[in-house]
């Protein structure tokens, strides 16, 4: 599995971070469902990438613990674009939106509806 920081450039220490809440992240059990538009925050908080989802569709979302997870699936991806999945969460006690990197490859532990686009462009086929 590749994963990215995001944004790709962010220094050392602060990606190192980044990485390890993700790897946190990708064990724990996710069930996602498809993002409704009002489930998307503003995009001042999570960015050009997150809001692309929101309007075309190709987000999730998912609860755990004190965190919203959204996860987004691109529909442009590979170099030199970043990976086809991009994670970020909104923890509920903090008030606080993290970013938690691109990767290329689904986790095991979670569970993803399929892709409204199919499998030829998801990379499955």
């Amino acid at each position: 599995m590749f994963w990215e920081a995001n944004p790709w450039k962010l220094g050392f220490f602060k990606a190192r971070s980044m990485k390890s809440g993700y790897r946190e992240r990708i064990a724990w059990p996710l069930e996602w469902r498809p993002a409704a538009e009002n489930d998307w925050p503003p995009m001042s908080e999570l960015g050009d990438d997150h809001d692309w989802a929101r309007k075309m569709g190709t987000g999730f979302v998912a609860e755990y613990g004190n965190e919203i997870l959204y996860l987004i699936d691109r529909d442009w991806f590979g170099w030199p674009d970043p990976p086809q999945w991009g994670l970020a969460s909104f923890d509920r006690t903090r008030k606080t939106w993290r970013l938690w990197g691109n990767f290329s490859d689904l986790p095991i532990n979670w569970t993803v509806p399929v892709q409204p686009y199919g499998a030829s462009q998801s990379g499955d086929g």
